[in-house]
């Protein structure tokens, strides 16, 4: 296999591993148990890999976000205390 080949092949691996991760992991699991050219199997896992790190960072990024949120609600909800109670004096 030349080079270019089995660049072609790894690309082929990364690009279906990522997008088969996303759209049917069933189909992907299934992929993975069939005997293929190491090149394309290669490719494969790292773009399943490459697919779980990013969805690992998506989801901590929405954590951390509804986090902030839920302290701005906080913070929103004792100023309105402390302005009630002030209008009450």
């Amino acid at each position: 296999m030349t080079p270019e080949q089995e660049k072609s092949h790894i690309l082929q691996g990364f690009n279906n591993g990522y997008m088969l991760s996303i759209y049917n992991p069933k189909i992907l699991d299934r992929l993975l148990t069939l005997p293929h050219i190491s090149a394309y199997k290669e490719g494969l896992e790292k773009g399943i890999a490459t697919y779980e790190k990013h969805k690992s960072l998506l989801l901590n990024s929405r954590a951390k976000l509804q986090e902030r949120k839920a302290k701005l609600a906080k913070i929103k909800a004792q100023e309105k205390s402390i302005e009630k109670d002030e209008k009450e004096r």
